[in-house]
């Protein structure tokens, strides 16, 4: 997926460099919007998406604009059985990130190879 225009006028477009972009509402039901799919649906999706081989010791961080649909993904990690402790939500995600003066900004595709990313760090 491409960076979408950011519609806050005060923030850059752009991405976390390295980060993966994951629709939250692909983890849930679309007959149901306030349930997730299935475990199997949930792992079908990370495993599209090249993440079903994440070491689940591994800290996992989620994001997005502000935080707040960033929970789906780590609720659907846990549902899948990894360890809630390993999982992350960054609290303030884009919204603090681009506000930051010294934090690199990722242009181009959000996905697993950062290598595909260009990102530069703001004066």
């Amino acid at each position: 997926m491409l960076d979408k225009p950011e519609p806050r006028k005060d923030l850059e477009s752009g991405h976390i460099p390295g980060s993966q972009n994951l629709f939250f509402r692909q983890f849930h039901n679309a007959s149901d919007p306030l349930k997730f799919v299935t475990k199997e649906g949930i792992l079908e999706i990370l495993l599209k998406n090249g993440l079903v081989k994440l070491n689940q010791d591994d800290p996992i961080i989620s994001s997005c604009g502000s935080g707040v649909t960033a929970c789906s993904l780590v609720l659907a990690l846990e549902e899948c059985g990894y360890d809630f402790k390993h999982l992350f939500v960054y609290d303030g995600s884009w919204t603090d990130w681009a506000s930051a003066e010294n934090m690199p900004i990722a242009k181009g595709a959000a996905d697993q190879a950062s290598t595909a990313n260009q990102y530069y760090h703001r004066n």
